[in-house]
């Protein structure tokens, strides 16, 4: 199968670009990422993960970095993060569609709930808060009080 194009005419079901980019603003860029990705998967357009997945892993360590440089300014750059994240996934996949309906004139798009993708949404704010925990733990056990 090539990359973009479907072979049966069964209806592709995707989250709206709307309901990504809103994860986004209301939760974390890295929550709109995670519902991206499942469409990006629905849509067959699987080159569209990796490189997304590389700049939000960069982009996360140097936002983590700069707020605890910058504790102050750190909300405000974070709120800043998640409009753009905003922005940027509305139109991307806005656009991802088109691609898709472009090349499979006769593939129906079905979009779903937004409400049933918070679990694929919460996903990545878990492993965060896990992996906070683990150095949390792993800082604590090196320096005892």
């Amino acid at each position: 199968m090539t990359e973009g194009f479907v072979d049966e005419e069964q209806p592709i079901r995707i989250w709206s670009p709307r309901a990504v980019a809103l994860y986004g603003l209301l939760l974390a860029f890295p929550c709109a990422l995670m519902v991206a990705i499942r469409d990006w998967q629905a849509l067959r357009m699987n080159e569209r993960i990796r490189p997304h997945l590389i700049a939000a892993i960069a982009f996360s360590v140097l936002l983590f970095t700069f707020v605890v440089l910058h504790p102050a300014v750190g909300r405000p750059v974070g709120f800043v993060t998640n409009i753009a994240a905003f922005s940027y996934f509305r139109e991307r996949l806005r656009s991802d569609i088109a691609e898709f309906q472009k090349k499979n004139p006769s593939t129906p798009i079905v979009m779903r709930s937004w409400a049933s993708a918070s679990g694929w949404a919460v996903l990545p704010l878990l492993i965060i808060v896990g992996w906070v925990m683990v150095i949390g733990v792993a800082v604590e056990a090196l320096h005892p009080e």
